[in-house]
């Protein structure tokens, strides 16, 4: 069983891998090959879409309502009221 989970965590990082470098090389040949204008083309496109996305992100934000404070505290903060031997009544379901 550990020689299995061994070879499949070995696998997968491998075919991790090699897929990254694989596609950054396939990705660095067409930007060699294509022309200058469809460089260009591309590039703008990139940029209008990370410009919509962060338009998108600020209007969401500001058209939700802000969180309540007590809300956005972790648990443990919130309960320090609490003993640390607190322990629930009721089982648990």
């Amino acid at each position: 069983m550990k020689y299995r989970v061994t070879s499949l965590f070995i696998g997968w990082i491998v075919g991790l891998i090699s897929s990254t470098f694989v596609r950054r090389r396939l990705q660095r040949s067409i930007m060699r090959y294509a022309p200058e204008h469809l460089n260009r083309q591309i590039e703008e496109k990139r940029l209008e879409l990370v410009q919509t996305v962060r338009r998108f992100r600020n209007d969401f934000k500001s058209s939700t309502p802000m969180k309540d404070q007590s809300r956005s505290e972790p648990v443990y903060r919130k309960n320090r009221d609490r003993s640390p031997g607190h322990r629930p009544r009721q089982p648990l379901k």
